[in-house]
C-alpha cells in the first residue's frame, strides 16, 4: 500500500450502489478500505468481502466517526501513503470523477482536493440547491475563502494532514465542514469540477434540509482547536 492513494467510503445501510462502485473502482486497480458504520442488513457487504478491507462498526456511530476510524487505520498500516480518497457509497460519485479526484492528489501531493459539483443543473433539487448555497455563504463570511462545494464528500487529502483532521471535532456529517474550516488558512485547497448526479433511484442517509440546518448551526458555533 506504500505509495499510493487509497479509496475510502463510508457505509451505513448501502444498496446495490456499493457493490457496482467497488466493482468498477478493483478493475482499475484501486485500493478500497469501506467502513460498515454499523449496518443492519450485511448482504451487500458480503458480495465485496473479498475485494476490499471492510473496518465494522458494532453500532451506528455517524459518517465523521467512519471517516475517523479509516483514516486512523491508514496513519497506523499506511504512513508512507500519498494520500486518501474519500467518496460516498450512494452512487452520487462517478467511476471517472473518483479516478481524477485520485489522480490529482497524485500530482498534487501537498494539496487538499475538493470535488465541486454544479447545482445551477435543473435536474439539482431545490432543496439541495438552497442547503449547499447557505452553507457555502457561510462558510465565507466566516473564512474569507471561497469554495464552491462546502458539502461535497468526494476529497482528496494528502497523508501530511490526516493526523491533523483524525483530531477534529465531529462524528456525524458535520465532521466534513469542520474539516474544512480547520484547514483552509493552512492548507491549498484545490477545486476539481464532478459531475452532478440526482436522482430519485439513489438511496442516501442525506437529507438536505435536516442535515443543511444542522451543519450551519454547527458551522455558527464551531471554534478550531
Amino acid at each position: 500500500m506504500e505509495e499510493k492513494n487509497l479509496i475510502i467510503i463510508p457505509a451505513y445501510n448501502p444498496d446495490f450502489h456499493l457493490v457496482q462502485l467497488v466493482q468498477e473502482l478493483k478493475k482499475l486497480g484501486n485500493e478500497i478500505i469501506i467502513v460498515d458504520d454499523g449496518s443492519e442488513n450485511k448482504d451487500y457487504f458480503k458480495q465485496i468481502n473479498n475485494d476490499v478491507l471492510i473496518i465494522t462498526h458494532d453500532k451506528n456511530k455517524g459518517k465523521g466517526q467512519a471517516l475517523k476510524t479509516a483514516f486512523e487505520y491508514v496513519l497506523k498500516e499506511c504512513p508512507k501513503c500519498i494520500g486518501v480518497v474519500t467518496a460516498d457509497a450512494d452512487g452520487q460519485h462517478m467511476i471517472q470523477d473518483i479516478q481524477n479526484i485520485k489522480n490529482t492528489l497524485q500530482k498534487n501531493p501537498s494539496k487538499f482536493i475538493l470535488g465541486v459539483r454544479d447545482f445551477k443543473q435543473k435536474q439539482v433539487p431545490l432543496k439541495n440547491k438552497i442547503g449547499n448555497y447557505s452553507s457555502n455563504i457561510l462558510f465565507y463570511l466566516k473564512t474569507r475563502k471561497k469554495l464552491q462545494d462546502t458539502q461535497s464528500g468526494l476529497r482528496g487529502i494528502p497523508n501530511s494532514i490526516l493526523k491533523q483532521i483524525v483530531s477534529i471535532k465531529g462524528e456525524r456529517f458535520e465532521y466534513e465542514m469542520n474539516m474544512l474550516q480547520n484547514i483552509v488558512n493552512k492548507v491549498e485547497i484545490k477545486q476539481v469540477e464532478i459531475n452532478t448526479i440526482y436522482s430519485k433511484k439513489i438511496k442516501s442517509n442525506y437529507k438536505p434540509i435536516t442535515h443543511s440546518i444542522q451543519i450551519l448551526k454547527n458551522m455558527l458555533a464551531y471554534k478550531k482547536d
